[in-house]
């Protein structure tokens, strides 16, 4: 190659590399400007309805709460562990059976692998599932052909999780005061 052609390939690679940063360049300062009107225009709304201010303030911060303590399958875990060691200190003349035999399925259910659960923004659905993890038998899976509807889904549910917040405002609502 002439040294003409290097010259030439050179400014065109900075014509380029100028060019980019200059896209670049508007592209963020028209954001810059997009976002400071909407910071300026909100100031003002907040200025002009305070209590709608409040009111969004307090949906944003509840819905940020309630996505970070949103509870897992640990925290099932746990609370069954809990469940069965209060069910045991129970008597066995009056314990109930419903619970004792719930708590029973839902013990089996942990040792065959047998729970998924499925973390959504706000709460977490544990449901039982026919697949059992690191089973790998042609009987489980030809019983399992295709993912079940939400419909056929509902009937293996055996827990939803709730954030704290809502299971807090579940109960005042139905139940009038606050929990302990």
């Amino acid at each position: 190659m002439s040294d003409f052609q290097n010259d030439f390939q050179g400014t065109m690679l900075q014509e380029a590399l100028k060019l980019g940063l200059n896209r670049v360049k508007s592209y963020f300062l028209s954001l810059y400007n997009d976002y400071r009107i909407v910071a300026v225009e909100t100031a003002v709304e907040l200025r002009r309805k305070p209590l709608k201010g409040v009111i969004y303030a307090t949906v944003f911060t509840g819905t940020m709460v309630a996505y970070k303590t949103r509870p897992n399958q640990d925290h099932f875990l746990s609370a069954v562990s809990d469940c069965r060691l209060k069910l045991l200190q129970i008597a066995d003349e009056i314990r109930n059976e419903k619970s004792e035999a719930f708590i029973n399925e839902v013990t089996n259910l942990i040792n065959h692998n047998a729970l998924l659960s499925l973390n959504l923004l706000f709460f977490t659905v544990i449901f039982q599932t026919e697949m059992v993890k690191g089973c790998d038998l042609f009987e489980v899976r030809k019983n399992i052909s295709h993912l079940p509807t939400w419909l056929a889904a509902y009937g293996t549910v055996v827990d939803i999780g709730l954030t704290y917040i809502v299971s807090f405002v579940l109960l005042c609502l139905l139940d009038g005061s606050k929990p302990n």
